[in-house]
């Protein structure tokens, strides 16, 4: 296997913290169900969680006797990491330009491949936690007629307080993250019971935070990121249609031996931006930018699909 150390290349240790930096909060949602942990491997098993994750171990020991022991379980699943490459391009009239007016044209070039990056991870997260085929049948729903979140009737909390208990059932735990997608977001907002919950706030509009507040779940976010497959497309929602609610841990929880949802593993040590080289051909200074990382679901039990949420 691969390590991190073999054939590293040098980097730009300023520009290599500018993409460190970058919060995903601004425009991307899939973290909260996929957080970052570190591997230190491209290529491995995946550790997966069942209910033996959960139980009640014995650590009680008798005067002389055998001392007893336990260990990260690995799946026999393999993960691969997705090696992401794309060279962020600075042409030097530009760069005149920004060092007369101050402006950090590197800085501003890597941001944007490294976004380009994460909005390509975020679509993957997108892919995995929507496809039903990856949720036993006790854990997906899926919604029509007066259960659509958008109309007026629906019950909703009836559906999440159903499924938190889905949840805890196989897991010993209740959700903390409930990720939905724009529409049902919206739907929420306009359902009667709901409306009728917040009238006396004062708020000009219902907001995730109430709806956290309301389900009882410690977070509630909204999948707003959007992509176009070309320049002639319009433009769609990542996380379109379905709504999940999930078990993650805390961030002082996360890593690979701590039962969860699901998990983005990501190569220790990356992203990573190489030192600059200089290119005639399109007279522009080329910052290479390089990223390795792989969503996984690691523990369906701790997940709820919601499918269809407004029709």
């Amino acid at each position: 296997m691969s390590s991190i150390l073999y054939n590293k290349p040098k980097t730009d240790k300023v520009l290599t913290k500018v993409v460190r930096g970058y919060d995903l909060d601004q425009e991307f949602s899939g973290h909260h169900l996929f957080p970052d942990i570190d591997v230190d491997e491209f290529a491995g098993k995946i550790v997966m969680f069942g209910k033996e994750a959960y139980i009640v171990i014995n650590t009680k020991r008798a005067p002389g006797e055998t001392v007893r022991g336990i260990g990260i379980t690995y799946s026999s699943n393999d993960y691969v990491l997705e090696n992401r490459l794309l060279e962020a391009l600075s042409p030097e009239e530009f760069i005149e330009i920004g060092n007369k007016n101050n402006i950090a044209v590197k800085a501003q070039a890597v941001t944007a491949v490294y976004r380009a990056m994460r909005l390509e991870g975020e679509y993957d997260k997108a892919i995995l936690a929507n496809n039903a085929d990856h949720y036993a049948s006790t854990n997906k729903t899926t919604l029509s007629g007066s259960s659509l979140w958008n109309d007026p009737t629906a019950n909703v909390l009836e559906q999440v307080e159903d499924a938190k208990s889905t949840i805890r059932a196989k897991t010993g735990r209740y959700p903390n993250v409930f990720h939905l997608d724009a529409d049902g977001f919206a739907g929420l907002k306009r359902n009667e019971a709901i409306k009728e919950q917040f009238k006396y706030s004062g708020k000009a509009s219902i907001n995730t935070e109430m709806l956290a507040d309301y389900f009882g779940i410690e977070k509630v976010v909204v999948g707003r990121a959007i992509r176009a497959a070309s320049l002639t497309d319009d433009f769609v929602d990542l996380w379109a249609d379905n709504s999940i609610l999930a078990y993650v841990p805390p961030k002082k929880l996360q890593s690979q031996a701590s039962p969860s949802f699901g998990y983005n593993y990501v190569h220790r040590g990356f992203p990573i931006v190489e030192k600059e080289y200089y290119d005639k051909s399109d007279r522009s200074w080329h910052n290479p930018v390089l990223f390795r990382d792989k969503a996984i679901i690691t523990d369906g039990g701790a997940g709820f699909l919601f499918i269809n949420t407004t029709g």
